[in-house]
Formats: structure tokens, sequence, C-alpha cells
């Protein structure tokens, strides 16, 4: 996954993303923000079981891809 975007604009969307996420998650996958690069959309999805919060961020995309972070 490789893109281009403006940092603050994916700051605000991390910490968007962020507020579904538990200090102390039952599993460790549930600590992450999942981001998934297609047709130059940056999705971001923060999960805690409970509660899911997903938001999207207009990218210049050089590879699609996902990761975990």
């Amino acid at each position: 996954m490789k893109f281009t975007c403006d940092a603050g604009d994916l700051a605000d969307k991390v910490a968007t993303v962020a507020k579904a996420i538990s200090n102390r998650p039952t599993r460790p996958i549930l600590g992450d923000v999942l981001m998934r690069l297609s047709d130059g959309v940056l999705t971001l999805t923060g999960f805690d079981e409970v509660l899911g919060i997903t938001t999207g961020l207009l990218v210049e995309e050089e590879r699609a891809g996902a990761c975990c972070i």
C-alpha cells in the first residue's frame, strides 16, 4: 500500500476512528486501526466489539492494499 495525502487530514481521520478503540482491548487486533486503500479512497476503521467507526479520505493512490496499525 502506498499513497500520498495531507498529513493533517490523515491525523484527523485516525483520531476520529481511534475513539472506537479500547485502551485495554479483549483481543490484540481490536487495539488497531484497519487501513484499506482502493480506487483512491483510504478507508479507516476502528472497532471495539460494540462500537465501530469507519471514515474515508481521498488520496493519491500508487499501490492498493490493507494493513492494521
